[in-house]
């Protein structure tokens, strides 16, 4: 059901049991005491007030969503590092503002394109067995790859997983954060080469 829908129905339910309440009473006529009918208008006059209240508290509580919806999409958006929404066959559904950047591309041309043609081919199996490991498992996991930068060379990124379901649990979707790692991944090439070359001298 829509919000429109939800918010329709609550006048239309108060309406019918307003139409309940005013048939279990007598009709008011020329011959109904006036104590009776001071008393109906109080009812009438608290129970408005309790609807201003409602409506009151319905307002502040819409409010306070809206705020904390724009607060997640800043933190989505501008975080440091990439946020993609999958869909179980691994097409990107959503991206925050840096996964593009990190590939070179506008965010508008990742729209339902496979996740998998921006890994470099010498790691496909790893990515393959990393969304399988997810979807099998649905256990939050990580593996590190390459992926292709537009106009650059490839770069190393950590991805970190995790399986959700949808509100109506029609659809599971993959959530990962992707982390470039590649000043890392050159440090540690650099100290391999480092003790590589020291092993050998002492051999010497």
């Amino acid at each position: 059901m829509s919000e429109h829908e939800a918010g329709s129905s609550e006048p239309s339910e108060l309406r019918k049991r307003a139409e309940v309440a005013l048939q279990n009473r007598p009709p008011i006529t020329l011959d109904t005491p006036a104590e009776e009918i001071d008393q109906l208008v109080h009812e009438l006059r608290t129970h408005q007030i309790e609807l201003e209240m409602q409506n009151e508290e319905l307002r502040r509580a819409q409010e306070e969503l809206a705020e904390s919806q724009h607060d997640y999409a800043d933190l989505y958006d501008f975080a440091p590092v990439g946020y993609v929404t999958l869909s179980d066959k691994g097409l990107i559904m959503k991206s925050n503002l840096i996964f593009p950047e990190m590939l070179g591309k506008e965010r508008r041309s990742l729209a339902n394109v496979r996740f998998s043609q921006f890994i470099v081919d010498d790691n496909q199996n790893e990515y393959y067995q990393f969304r399988r490991d997810l979807l099998d498992s649905r256990e939050r996991k990580f593996c590190d790859l390459r992926m292709h930068k537009e106009g650059d060379d490839p770069f190393w990124v950590r991805l970190n997983g995790a399986v959700v379901q949808t509100a109506e649990d029609t659809e599971i979707q993959l959530r990962l954060a992707i982390i470039d790692i590649t000043d890392r991944k050159r440090a540690e090439e650099e100290l391999g080469r480092g003790k590589v070359t020291a092993e050998a001298a002492n051999v010497a």
